[in-house]
């Protein structure tokens, strides 16, 4: 019967005999845990050669008994099922772990089928003769449920953290993964009305609301780049540049209130009167409304259709009916 542990390999030294694309897969999966690798193969493939560049070393020649000496864990993972079983027979003598690729009932240990979530990992193994996709396939429906459905609270607490998920309007089902983990994990949530989900040391990418509303915030041959600037005190000068040089599109979130200031700020800084400006109020719901004007016009605009608050304000050609994608809102 096979035991799962939780092996730490960081610091210490792993041999693998073997310089193909399996053997590449284990080291890779070890050197990001921070082990020190000794490969030992006439020839390896080039990701593999990379990989020891910056993780470890490279003996271009057939593996010797005396090379697994320092070893904590070995792996045999060579085209020929004679060499790996007499690494795996020198390995068993020296007491040391041994993963064998083509046989794994012939090893002392098992690599298991992982999914990593956060600092949390879901592994999979079987008795006796492994069975890759199966361990894959159980895998995947674990991760998945992990991902979605399960408690992942700390119970042993050293610290905590503040993390911001969302931090604007939008629909539940564009939360991203990682706010979904944070979610998961976290012992207070605090929701406010800019989101329907809310919980500083970290915040999570989440999902354009202009581009739902049909305005890449970079479009090829418009502009290239874009800013994001929180309204509440106007545009500071990187902002007014922007608008200004049409560098980029700038976004401008929570400035509804401030949109008669941001805009004199705009034209007075020397910003096109033309240049396009859209409000996208309850972005990706179905109460999802664009108004668009130019920077001259905005502000009567707004005013005349009645804009409130939580919008998101998007100033540059982009902005511009013409250059959007088509987006649609369930």
């Amino acid at each position: 019967m096979i035991s799962m542990l939780g092996i730490d390999l960081a610091g210490r030294d792993v041999l693998a005999v073997g310089g193909g694309v399996v053997a590449l897969r284990r080291a890779q999966a070890w050197a990001d845990g921070g082990a020190h690798l000794r490969v030992f193969a006439p020839r390896v493939v080039d990701e593999l050669a990379m990989l020891l560049e910056r993780a470890g070393t490279w003996r271009a020649r057939p593996v010797r008994e005396g090379d697994l000496e320092g070893a904590w864990l070995v792996l045999a993972a060579t085209d020929d099922p004679a060499v790996n079983h007499q690494v795996a027979a020198w390995a068993e003598a020296r007491r040391t772990w041994c993963v064998v690729a083509d046989a794994a009932e012939a090893g002392t240990a098992h690599t298991p089928a992982t999914a990593r979530s956060g600092d949390l990992t879901v592994g999979v193994v079987t008795d006796g003769r492994g069975d890759p996709r199966r361990m894959a396939a159980v895998r995947d429906a674990l991760a998945e449920r992990h991902m979605t459905g399960v408690d992942r609270r700390r119970r042993r607490l050293a610290g905590g953290r503040v993390t911001l998920v969302g931090g604007g309007p939008g629909a539940v089902d564009l939360l991203t993964v990682r706010g979904r983990r944070a979610l998961a994990e976290a012992d207070v949530v605090i929701a406010d009305r800019l989101g329907p989900l809310d919980v500083l040391d970290e915040l999570p990418p989440g999902v354009s609301v202009p581009a739902l509303a049909g305005m890449p915030l970079t479009h090829r041959g418009t502009v290239a780049a874009f800013h994001v600037i929180a309204g509440h005190a106007g545009l500071d000068d990187v902002s007014l540049a922007c608008v200004r040089e049409g560098a980029a599109t700038l976004v401008v979130l929570m400035g509804v209130s401030q949109l008669n200031r941001i805009a004199t700020q705009a034209l007075a800084a020397g910003a096109d009167p033309m240049l396009p400006v859209a409000l996208v109020e309850n972005g990706s719901t179905p109460q999802q409304r664009v108004t668009r004007a130019p920077l001259r016009e905005i502000v009567a605009r707004a005013a005349q259709v009645g804009v409130r608050s939580p919008a998101v304000i998007v100033i540059g050609e982009v902005a511009a009916e013409h250059t959007g994608v088509t987006a649609a809102v369930a």
